[in-house]
């Protein structure tokens, strides 16, 4: 994405994890953290993933020899970042994979599924959102890909498959 508009607002830049770091006297764990969880390239921000980062140094305060790992992975239910930009009726939807043996064009492909399966959409719709783009990330170690597609495209294509959405 290369887009330097919203480029801050997809994860936590540089200077965040930083100062989240300092906060909790964890300094020494910066380059551990950005090796794990700084994946992704907004525009002209290098963003860090909030979810794992979050869960890191909860986890190491707990227990300060914790390891990183990939929390993620885990999570289900919602989208994994969903962003609302109301003054602009823009809503973006990201689901994120991890690819650990398959290829990243099947994970993207999962991915994308599932956001219109659970329809992820919706909630932006509710809120007033016209405007409504989706991203399908799957990344393996430092590889990542991203299938993009905007809410019309996905709207028309479930009309066209659904006849209960052309009522």
């Amino acid at each position: 994405m290369s887009d330097v508009q919203y480029d801050e607002y997809f994860g936590f830049t540089d200077a965040e994890v930083c100062r989240l770091l300092a906060d909790y006297d964890m300094t020494e764990k910066y380059s551990e953290v950005k090796e794990w969880y700084n994946g992704y390239r907004f525009g002209q921000e290098d963003i860090y993933c909030p979810w794992d980062v979050l869960n890191y140094v909860s986890d190491h305060l707990a227990d300060p020899d914790v390891e990183p790992k990939l929390y993620w992975v885990n999570s289900s239910g919602y989208s994994d970042i969903l962003v609302e930009m109301p003054r602009e009726r823009m809503g973006c939807i990201f689901e994120v994979k991890y690819a650990e043996s398959g290829p990243l064009d099947a994970a993207c492909g999962d991915a994308l599924a599932q956001i219109h399966e659970k329809d992820y959409a919706e909630k932006l719709r509710r809120d007033g959102m016209k405007e409504i783009h989706l991203y399908a990330v799957a990344c393996r170690l430092k590889e990542s890909r991203i299938v993009y597609e905007r809410g019309e495209e996905a709207e028309n294509r479930n009309k066209e498959t659904n006849p209960m959405m052309q009522m």
